[in-house]
C-alpha cells in the first residue's frame, strides 16, 4: 500500500467517524455532548480553510489552541470523564505542533501522534460520551418526572 493511499484511508476514516460522532452528539446527547459536538465540528471542519499546507501550520496551531481552551472550559464546567480525556488528547495535539518545530529529521512521528490522539483519541472519547449520555439523560428525565408526580 502506498503512503498516499494509507494517508487517504487514515484521514477519511477519521473524518467519517467524526461526522458520525458530531451528528450523534447533536441528536442524542445531553448538553455537554452537544457542546462537545459543536466544538469538534468547528475545529475539524475549519482546518481546510486555514491550512497553508507547508512549513509550520500556524493557522492550525491557533485553531488547536482555541479548541484546547474550549475543551478545557467544557471539562471544567461539566466534569465528565470523557471531557477530561478529550482535553488531554487536544493538549497532546498542541504539544505535537511544538514538536514539529524541533524535529531535525522530519515530522512524521509527530504527525502520527497528532493523528492518533488529535483525531482518533478525540473522536473515540467524544463517541463514548455521546453513546453513554442517552441512558443518563433518560434516567434524569424519569427522576425529574417522578419528583414532580410525588409532590
Amino acid at each position: 500500500m502506498t503512503l498516499a493511499l494509507a494517508h487517504f484511508i487514515w484521514v477519511w476514516s477519521s473524518t467519517f467517524a467524526a461526522i458520525v460522532c458530531i451528528l450523534a452528539g447533536l441528536i442524542r446527547g445531553g448538553a455537554p455532548e452537544r457542546w462537545g459536538a459543536v466544538i469538534l465540528c468547528l475545529s475539524w471542519f475549519s482546518v481546510p480553510f486555514i491550512d497553508n499546507h507547508h512549513g509550520f501550520r500556524l493557522g492550525i496551531f491557533i485553531d488547536d489552541v482555541l479548541t484546547l481552551i474550549a475543551y478545557g472550559i467544557l471539562s471544567a464546567w461539566w466534569r465528565k470523564a470523557w471531557t477530561f480525556f478529550v482535553t488531554v488528547f487536544q493538549l497532546a495535539t498542541v504539544v505535537t505542533h511544538i514538536g514539529t518545530l524541533l524535529a531535525w529529521n522530519g515530522n512524521w512521528a509527530y504527525m502520527t501522534v497528532s493523528q492518533i490522539f488529535g483525531a482518533w483519541g478525540i473522536v473515540i472519547a467524544t463517541g463514548y460520551g455521546v453513546f453513554t449520555a442517552r441512558p443518563r439523560v433518560k434516567r434524569a428525565e424519569r427522576q425529574a418526572a417522578w419528583g414532580r408526580s410525588a409532590l
